[in-house]
C-alpha cells in the first residue's frame, strides 16, 4: 500500500478492506495515519458480495506548503521594530561620536535575549541596516565608528 500512496496519481482509489465490518488491521492503521496526514480521503461503498461493505481511499492532490510568512513578506513587524529601536540608538551614539557598540551591548539596549542568541540578532539587525544603506560601521582596528548617511543631503558614505 505504501507503494501505492508514492505512486498513484491525485484521484486514484484503493479498496484497502472489504467485510461486514472494519477490523483493526495493519492496513486499517496506515489508511487511518494517512487520513489524518491529509494524503488520502476514506469512504465506503456497497460490495458485490452480499452483507459486505469496500473500504476505499481516493489519493488527494499534493499540497505545496506555502512560504513561511517572514520568507513571504519580508522581515516581520518586530524585526522592523528592532531596527528602527536601534537606528535610533546608533544615531544617538553617531552624534555623541562614540565607538560602535559591541552586540552584547546592543542585545541589552534592546532587550534581545541574554548571551549567543541576543548578540546574533543584534548582528543581524545590524547587518539588516547595513545593507539598506541606513548605517555604515567603519572599521579602524580594534575600536569600529558608526557612520550615519544623511539622506536628505545625500552627504555621508555610499552604500
Amino acid at each position: 500500500m505504501r507503494d501505492w500512496l508514492e505512486n498513484a496519481e491525485a484521484g486514484s482509489r484503493i479498496v484497502y478492506a472489504t467485510g461486514p465490518v472494519l477490523g483493526d488491521h495493519a492496513a486499517v492503521r496506515l489508511i487511518t495515519a494517512w487520513q489524518q496526514a491529509g494524503s488520502v480521503h476514506l469512504f465506503q461503498r456497497r460490495a458485490e458480495r452480499a452483507n459486505c461493505t469496500d473500504y476505499c481511499a481516493e489519493k488527494r492532490p499534493v499540497k505545496v506548503p506555502a512560504p513561511a510568512p517572514s520568507q513571504r513578506a519580508g522581515m516581520g513587524k518586530a524585526s522592523r521594530a528592532d531596527m528602527a529601536r536601534l537606528s535610533r540608538h546608533l544615531r544617538r551614539l553617531a552624534a555623541l561620536g562614540r565607538p560602535c557598540p559591541s552586540f552584547s551591548d546592543l542585545a541589552r539596549t534592546l532587550d534581545l535575549p541574554r548571551g549567543n542568541r541576543g548578540r546574533r540578532r543584534a548582528q543581524y539587525l545590524l547587518d539588516q541596516l547595513a545593507r539598506e544603506g541606513r548605517v555604515l560601521i567603519e572599521r579602524n582596528g580594534k575600536e569600529a565608528q558608526i557612520v550615519i548617511p544623511n539622506a536628505r543631503t545625500g552627504k555621508g558614505p555610499k552604500p
